[in-house]
């Protein structure tokens, strides 16, 4: 048996599952949720109302489309659409951030604490950050990628603000702040690839996201609800373990 692997996500696949548990995990992240939320996410609104006008100018006028992810899955073009989805999963096994170089965004080699790029050359030290998340949106799941910019920006911390208190030996220690993401909604601009068509590659990369309330009410799938909020106003909390065999 392999050892179990702890992972926060919707509660799907499962092998264990507790109500209202009596646990440090579910407690410290319940508590940060609710601690947490308002100011955070206060901050991010501020920031999609300055894009609100742009977006809507996109969606109402054609140039960029919306689309739900069961459509979305059965397109063979290469484009980008609007989608309105709830984060379900953070999608942690090849790591949230790795050293690569600031012009290739190639990954670097390690000799003697020092980085090198193969590609370039020549010796450099970046942290690139990398979010996978699944996300829903009533009608399917599909997995998205943010890279550096859109995570700092999703987080609203500065990069050195993220790597705080991490464990630098630690490929899986990740910024706490990335549970507070869960069942938050968002509408997401994504990129279909070359590599999403042909290679059938499921990851799709993010290149913009808001989280205005009113393009959310307008595009959201009927089937899409804010189950953390039912959740915490019914003080209902549900801790899952999914363990691997």
């Amino acid at each position: 048996m392999l050892p179990k692997k702890e992972i926060v996500r919707s509660c799907w696949y499962q092998t264990k599952i507790w109500i209202n548990p009596n646990l440090p995990q579910p407690t410290e992240f319940k508590d940060r949720l609710i601690s947490s939320s308002d100011y955070k996410y206060e901050r991010l609104s501020q920031t999609s109302s300055q894009k609100h006008h742009s977006i809507t100018d996109e969606l109402s006028q054609g140039v960029v489309s919306f689309t739900y992810l069961s459509d979305l899955l059965q397109c063979y073009e290469e484009s980008s659409f609007w989608i309105a989805a709830k984060i379900v999963c953070l999608e942690l096994d090849h790591g949230w951030s790795y050293l690569a170089c600031n012009n290739c965004i190639t990954k670097v080699d390690t000799e003697r604490n020092k980085y090198y790029c193969k590609k370039c050359n020549s010796e450099v030290k970046s942290v690139i950050h990398r979010l996978q998340l699944s996300v829903m949106d009533g009608t399917a799941f599909i997995s998205i990628l943010l890279w550096n910019k859109e995570t700092i920006q999703l987080l609203g911390k500065t990069s050195k603000e993220l790597n705080e208190g991490l464990l630098e030996d630690d490929e899986s220690s990740y910024p706490t702040e990335l549970g507070d993401l869960m069942e938050k909604k968002f509408m997401f601009k994504i990129l279909i690839k070359d590599s999403n068509i042909n290679r059938k590659d499921n990851v799709y990369k993010v290149v913009n996201f808001t989280d205005d309330d009113t393009l959310l009410k307008e595009f959201c799938h009927p089937d899409l609800q804010d189950s953390l909020n039912a959740c915490l106003n019914t003080n209902i909390f549900v801790y899952i373990i999914h363990t691997n065999f």
